[in-house]
């Protein structure tokens, strides 16, 4: 069918920096339960839209068309990246309408963000998608999906950052110059074009306004920004003990132990088994004695068992919970426990059975919920026959119940949102005296709201290393601060230089998790030798040492939507430099990376934005802005602290729950004041501000404080003083 004009279109301004457009092919439809946008009613602004472009005045013009709002219908031939089972059809109705809205697109600018991907950071030119998978053949360079789903497009070049959400749960496609150098493409199924615009100075204001938008970071507790260890293969609950048990003789910081999905009874979700994992209860109390939490991970497919006292599926059947078939028959597919059935969390009394669910988990100890499969991931064969092709949900399964009544192939995307969100409601349900901590693989734009997210099953690949910055700087950009990859990688068998290498960057990832898979050789930190051990050991202590900073970052994150993980661009605006290197990160406004993402290499070439930085490691600084090789020897990754940094870190602990020992504060002079805000929990604010050398808390401060020079820093105790620290 050929391309026909769009009938229908509204518009309307949200937010002084906000506008949203819309374009359809019939009435528009009404808000449902899961829309994840917050704002939506009219507001004054100074935005102008004449039907072919978008101005507002503080910027000029933001977006201009390059024809009308089109649509056509189009079958599941049409669309090869949606990945659907054998002989599926698109389902009748909005899914088989495509509609497309063809952008001028910005020469000028440089185009981020569109959340989790297998590429550089900057996305032009190329064609991406937005429908979550788990492919099994792993993950590959220029994959069009991967298991989230964020079509939020981000271009930014000095003096304006412009984000575009796509508010389709639908499956859609990003072309940013492939098809037309000049063109930005943007198409979706369900008949309509929900667009918001969001325009800013830099990208700070940007990720705060797309958090007014979508919500903001839940806040982690504070173990949960301390180093996780895990292995899918941890077979029993002594081996646990004596997991954490090597970690603490060795004197290297841990937090949190993940179980995988060996401590499950024949892989019942809610389940622990009866002889490897005897008294879950017990092992839990035992890790927090030694400040050790307990995760474990939750899939969605739930045993088809009906028949043996399994309550989760007997009463997720008796009250409607799963999804159905046409024929009102459950649902079932392959997973992890062979026929398994699928909570429909699209409706809310499903989303509250589910959250009581986890109840089972955290009467034993349970700290952290670990959600897993949530594309869904569905297989084409049982598992237990060994491992098969993916056979996702057909689009046509109905979900949802009332007003908010639909199809599979509109909220697929949001499957794994939606099921974290029902974690996180029922852990704050059950535990409201704690703060709830949900990991996530799938998600979409508003996650943020319930869930830190890992990057899924990465390989033990230089490659995948390289790729890692890109990865977790896009997803901050997209309004996911708390994310992590795989340390050492997932699949096949890491080395010591590697694994090393990601150590030294992983201390400035926002989650922090080594994790491998069945049948890979152990990559425990100790595993590599002891000269390795050494090293990885101080820097895992690293990480412990700055937690003060990384907590600062964390409620800065929550309270703004500002991310930790940042690309050069993000606190350099006005570099046209900066852009370029995409290997270098910033975390927080302070610190710089430049990890080395290739074998043998002990020196880099590395970027200085202007102003001084002061190396980490030695007595040596640099003028920005410029390039300049610096060497990087095993255990020194290229590690530089901007001038005026103020930096709140502590003694070496093993946990986050020791007693904090020591209060200091690293500060590195500069020709104007830095200042740090320090909250303590009565909410009280001080600031500790450096001038020329002179140190000064506003209000004062009663304690007694201890000034040192260590190299370019002037070290600054603060005795007695065990408030947070934040900047």
């Amino acid at each position: 069918m050929t391309w026909q004009p769009a009938s229908r279109h509204s518009q309307q301004a949200i937010h002084p920096y906000i506008y949203r457009l819309r374009f359809g092919v019939e009435e528009f439809r009404p808000r449902r339960s899961w829309n994840v946008t917050l704002l939506e009613q009219d507001c004054p602004s100074a935005f102008e839209w004449d039907g072919l472009q978008l101005r507002h005045t503080d910027f000029g013009t933001l977006l201009r068309l390059r024809q009308a709002p089109d649509w056509r219908m189009v079958t599941l031939k049409e669309l090869p990246e949606l990945l659907a089972r054998p002989g599926d059809a698109l389902p009748e109705g909005p899914a088989r309408q495509q509609i497309r809205l063809v952008l001028q697109r910005d020469l000028e600018a440089g185009y981020y963000a569109l959340g989790q991907r297998m590429s550089s950071m900057r996305r032009d030119p190329g064609v991406y998608c937005n429908w979550s998978l788990d492919l099994p053949a792993g993950h590959y360079r220029g994959m069009p999906s991967l298991y989230q789903a964020h079509p939020y497009l981000v271009a930014h070049r000095p003096g304006l950052a412009l984000g575009m959400f796509l508010n389709s749960t639908w499956f859609s496609r990003f072309d940013l110059g492939h098809g037309h150098e000049d063109e930005i493409a943007i198409t979706t199924q369900g008949g309509e074009i929900d667009l918001y615009v969001l325009a800013a100075e830099n990208p700070a204001d940007l990720c705060a306004l797309l958090a007014d938008l979508t919500g903001r970071a839940a806040l982690p507790p504070g173990w949960a920004l301390g180093f996780h260890q895990s292995r899918w293969g941890y077979q029993s609950q002594d081996e646990i003990v004596s997991l954490v048990d090597e970690f603490r003789q060795r004197q290297i910081p841990l937090d949190a132990v993940h179980l995988d999905i060996d401590y499950m009874d024949e892989f019942r979700s809610f389940t622990f088994h009866p002889q490897r994992f005897p008294d879950p209860e017990g092992l839990s109390a035992g890790l927090r004695e030694k400040g050790v939490r307990l995760v474990t991970i939750i899939d969605p497919g739930i045993r088809f068992d009906l028949h043996s006292g399994y309550p989760v599926a007997r009463e997720g059947a008796l009250h409607g919970h799963f999804l159905r078939n046409p024929d009102g028959s459950p649902f079932s597919g392959y997973c992890w426990p062979d026929s398994a059935l699928f909570t429909d969390y699209a409706r809310a009394d499903s989303r509250a059975w589910w959250g009581e669910q986890q109840r089972s988990l955290t009467e034993r100890g349970v700290s952290g919920i670990w959600v897993d499969m949530n594309e869904p991931a569905v297989f084409s064969s049982p598992f237990s026959q060994g491992f098969s092709q993916q056979n996702p949900i057909p689009l046509a399964t109905a979900q949802g119940a009332g007003e908010d009544s639909t199809v599979h192939a509109e909220l697929h995307n949001l499957y794994g949102h939606q099921m974290a969100q029902a974690t996180y409601e029922g852990l704050a349900r059950l535990r409201p005296e704690e703060r709830p901590w949900v990991l996530t693989r799938s998600a979409f734009v508003g996650t943020q709201r319930y869930a830190a997210a890992w990057m899924g099953d990465n390989q033990s690949w230089w490659e995948h290393l390289a790729l890692t910055l890109p990865q977790l700087t896009s997803m901050g950009l997209s309004g996911s601060p708390f994310v992590g990859v795989d340390i050492g990688g997932f699949f096949g068998n890491t080395h010591a230089e590697l694994f090393e290498r990601w150590m030294e960057q992983a201390v400035f990832y926002p989650f922090m998790r080594n994790h491998s898979a069945l049948g890979t050789r152990a990559q425990e930190p100790w595993r590599f030798g002891p000269e390795v051990e050494e090293r990885v050991r101080g820097h895992i202590g690293l990480r412990y040492r700055l937690l003060p900073y990384v907590e600062t970052l964390a409620w800065q994150a929550h309270r703004h939507g500002w991310p930790l993980l940042r690309p050069l661009f993000y606190d350099f605006p006005l570099d046209t430099e900066g852009p370029l290197y995409e290997d270098q990160a910033m975390f927080g406004p302070w610190i710089m990376l430049a990890p080395i993402a290739h074998p043998g290499h002990r020196q880099r070439m590395v970027y200085f934005p202007e102003g001084r930085w002061y190396d980490f490691w030695s007595e040596r600084f640099v003028d920005g802005p410029g390039c300049q090789v610096w060497p990087a020897p095993l255990g020194q990754m290229p590690l530089f602290i901007r001038q005026g940094a103020c930096l709140p870190v502590v003694g070496l602990r093993q946990s986050t729950s020791e007693p904090v020992q020591k209060n200091i504060w690293w500060l590195f002079p500069g020709p104007q004041s830095s200042q740090g805000l320090r909250i303590n929990p009565e909410g009280e604010e001080y600031h500790v501000c450096l001038s020329s050398g002179q140190v000064c808390f506003d209000p004062p401060v009663a304690a007694r404080v201890v000034v040192r020079r260590d190299r370019h820093r002037v070290e600054m105790e603060v005795d007695g003083d065990e408030s947070v620290v934040c900047l």
